[in-house]
């Protein structure tokens, strides 16, 4: 019965691996924030508060819409670092230390236009306590910023149900926008399985190498 369960387990789980979004905003949008030089602590940053609902989970993924306004970088990285919150509805801005942040994408791969970059491999246990608020931060170093050739986020004027509550902050202050974007977080159900199947192959592990080594005593006494 427990091989059964174990087997059940782990061939539902790809199947049962999905994301719960707490924040998107994808419509149409012109509008965009610029910038030209290197993020220092909460300064030169921009990023998009968020709640996350019911239980404690992972964070999944972050997705900004970035461009450029000029030249090909030749060099530096960007990745999202994700802090607690001070403040009320729609007056969220970060606090304390960073809690923990995504893995680096390469600058050059900006492009003129804009695209969609997503921001995962987050470090540590990424664990977001339930029904608390947090900011992902877009945070960047080492971009050969020339002149007026910028980095440019998409944004949206106004804060729009049903995220009404969740603003941007930009210099670490709160801005009564919203950022283009989507921030994931896998369902719960996804962790509760992972961890019934990790509980099963462990127990599993367990049982085998007990055999094991009851067949080796039994062997040692016979001869």
């Amino acid at each position: 019965m427990r091989t059964l369960f174990l087997t059940l387990a782990l061939t539902l789980a790809p199947s049962l691996i999905k994301a719960e979004v707490v924040y998107t905003r994808t419509e149409n949008t012109t509008r965009f924030s610029s910038f030209n030089g290197n993020s220092s602590s909460f300064s030169n940053t921009i990023g998009q508060s968020f709640r996350n609902n019911g239980s404690i989970s992972r964070l999944d993924y972050v997705t900004f819409g970035l461009g450029r306004g000029g030249d090909a970088y030749t060099s530096g990285t960007l990745n999202v670092k994700v802090y607690a919150t001070t403040g009320t509805a729609g007056d969220y801005t970060p606090t304390g230390s960073v809690l923990f942040q995504s893995t680096t994408i390469d600058a050059s791969t900006i492009t003129s236009t804009f695209q969609d970059y997503t921001f995962s491999g987050f470090s540590g246990s990424n664990l977001l306590s339930p029904n608390h608020n947090y900011i992902a931060l877009l945070t960047w170093q080492g971009i050969n910023f020339n002149g007026t050739n910028g980095l440019d986020i998409k944004r949206y004027e106004d804060l729009a149900a049903p995220y009404g509550d969740f603003n941007a902050t930009f210099n670490g202050e709160k801005r009564e926008y919203q950022l283009y974007g989507t921030i994931s977080v896998p369902e719960p159900g996804t962790l509760l399985l992972g961890s019934i199947a990790a509980a099963c192959g462990g127990g599993a592990w367990w049982r085998r190498k007990r055999h094991q080594a009851s067949k080796a005593t039994a062997q040692e006494s016979v001869a």
